[in-house]
């Protein structure tokens, strides 16, 4: 119902909910993304325009929920995706599957990001980070997924969850929700 408006478009409507609910909105976490020259990225996702605007659509989309999730409220987070390598690769030297992607050791996701975390002016934290994760074939959550970015919203979930996520009292960890 809601899935083609406007990224700016939902943010207003979820402020005018927010409000109406009586919710200060200087009280949430606030999660800012930017793609820094994605035609440039080195994966040929980004290369198209199509099949780029879709994937930046997915994971602005993604990276708001996360900070909305594990970012404290009060703080602000700006994100700059930097370049991104999906996991796989196209199936290039098989002329039949040339828009499949094959999935190897050799091809995990990559991403390299710029964030900057802030409270009441003050920079908490302030980093350049390339995440990825090698062993990205072995989850057994993301094997049973359909959804075409599976392996990249897991690692972006496990970055998120040991940067940002607040220790419980108990020192427990935070537990782990399932990446959508």
């Amino acid at each position: 119902m809601f899935r083609n408006i406007p990224t700016g478009v939902a943010a207003v409507l979820v402020s005018f909910w927010a409000v109406g609910l009586g919710m200060p909105m200087s009280a949430r976490a606030d999660t800012e993304v930017r793609f820094v020259a994605p035609q440039h990225f080195a994966d040929q996702e980004f290369k198209r325009s199509a099949s780029r605007a879709e994937a930046i659509a997915v994971f602005e989309r993604f990276l708001v929920e996360l900070g909305d999730r594990y970012v404290r409220k009060g703080q602000s987070l700006v994100i700059e995706v930097l370049d991104v390598q999906l996991a796989g690769d196209y199936a290039s030297w098989w002329s039949v599957m040339n828009d499949v992607r094959v999935l190897t050791d050799a091809t995990p996701p990559r991403l390299n990001l710029h964030y900057t975390l802030r409270e009441n002016g003050q920079i908490l934290a302030e980093a350049r980070e390339s995440i990825t994760d090698a062993n990205y074939l072995t989850n057994p959550a993301a094997r049973a997924s359909v959804d075409p970015y599976i392996h990249e919203k897991v690692l972006l979930e496990s970055w998120f969850r040991k940067r940002f996520a607040a220790p419980r009292a108990n020192g427990a960890a935070p537990r782990i929700g399932r990446a959508s």
